[in-house]
């Protein structure tokens, strides 16, 4: 199940360094976020970090699967929650990091 991180819960920041270069770059843009967890016996397994960028746009700014559990499609679940929020939001247009976007 995904669900919303409460302000008050930490960063997991252990995943999300994975997609970024620092935990500096990670707080400029977290603090405009909303962070959604996937947890496993209380321990957050997935992250993705969803961010407003205009009236018509919103981006995922991080998006991270532990390695133990990657090749289960819970980062396809997360997407897929990804696209749901947006639409439940009413933005038209999705668009997702560059780094995703460019992997290969």
């Amino acid at each position: 199940m995904i669900r919303k991180l409460k302000r008050v819960e930490s960063i997991p920041y252990i995943l999300l360094i994975h997609a970024d270069e620092s935990r500096m770059a990670i707080d400029k843009y977290m603090i405009y976020c909303e962070i959604y967890v996937v947890e496993l016996n209380k321990i957050v397994i997935a992250v993705y970090a969803l961010q407003v960028t205009n009236a018509k746009t919103v981006e995922i700014k991080n998006i991270a699967v532990s390695e133990e559990h990657q090749g289960q499609g819970i980062g396809q679940m997360l997407l897929e929650d990804a696209c749901i929020k947006t639409k439940e939001k009413g933005y038209r247009i999705f668009s997702t990091v560059r780094n995703l976007i460019n992997s290969s």
